[in-house]
């Protein structure tokens, strides 16, 4: 058993482009990996305060919120893992009708 994207596929001519289909959908997989990342990190990137105590006088600095950034980024890479693997599909698509109609013209002849 392969653990890579498109292991049953065959190509005679479009060797690179199975290779690519193979590359992007990896990459793919990669950004979906970073989203559960991002998504997961999201309870511990909320702002706080921060009291000092300044000699008698009391302080309160606030951090910023870091999670509106971590939420865009986790929706933006859904959205590019999702493209990145359609067009993986297509291209994995395109080398599958080469493999087949290739081998449908050497066994006619």
């Amino acid at each position: 058993m392969k653990f890579y994207p498109y292991s049953n596929l065959k190509s005679e001519n479009l060797k690179p482009l199975l290779f690519s289909s193979r590359l992007i959908c990896l990459l793919a997989y990669l950004l979906f990996a970073v989203t559960i990342f991002l998504i997961i990190s999201i309870p511990f990137l909320g702002g706080e305060t921060i009291t000092r105590d300044m000699g008698g006088a009391t302080m309160s600095f606030n951090t910023p919120d870091r999670s509106g950034v971590a939420i865009l980024g986790s929706i933006w890479s859904v959205v590019g893992a999702l493209s990145l693997l359609a067009f993986s599909g297509l291209c994995a698509a395109v080398v599958s009708f080469e493999y087949k109609y290739t081998k449908s013209d050497v066994q006619a002849d």
